[in-house]
């Protein structure tokens, strides 16, 4: 029994370190939109990947306040394959009431107007690149 439950342990860590198990409690959906880059344009640090999820989020979503990106630039980093960056956004309540905000949800931003947090998983790839075929003189290049 306890080398199962230990074996159990370790499997539900590894998901969770790759990002397959999102937490019960954690509520985020699926953004509808991706981000794609080649290995050698892959943003490489949140400075990177900030104004890359703003913009989009802004793209996607109406009445956005705030968006808190939540990325310890760890999983991504250039590395080839499929990601997930998570984000906090707040949005007006106004563009968000048709899916179905509770009262007890709502809370208001500085200028007295009614607002929601809500959290986002934005699927992000990383293609690989062949190296050898770079520009002269790029870091990358073989």
């Amino acid at each position: 029994m306890v080398k199962r439950l230990s074996s159990w342990c370790l499997i539900l860590a590894v998901l969770i370190q790759t990002g397959s198990v999102v937490a019960a409690t954690d509520k985020c959906e699926r953004l509808k939109t991706s981000l794609t880059y080649r290995q050698e344009k892959a943003p490489r640090d949140l400075s990177g990947v900030l104004p890359v999820v703003v913009e989009r989020v802004n793209r996607v979503l109406d009445g956005v306040v705030d968006v808190e990106v939540e990325w310890d630039g760890g999983n991504l980093h250039g590395r080839v394959g499929d990601h997930t960056v998570k984000c906090r956004v707040t949005r007006l309540a106004s563009s968000v009431r048709e899916d179905g905000t509770a009262e007890e949800d709502l809370d208001t931003d500085e200028h007295g107007r009614p607002i929601v947090e809500q959290c986002f998983h934005i699927p992000f790839t990383i293609l690989d690149t062949n190296e050898c075929t770079l520009p002269v003189g790029h870091p990358m290049r073989h």
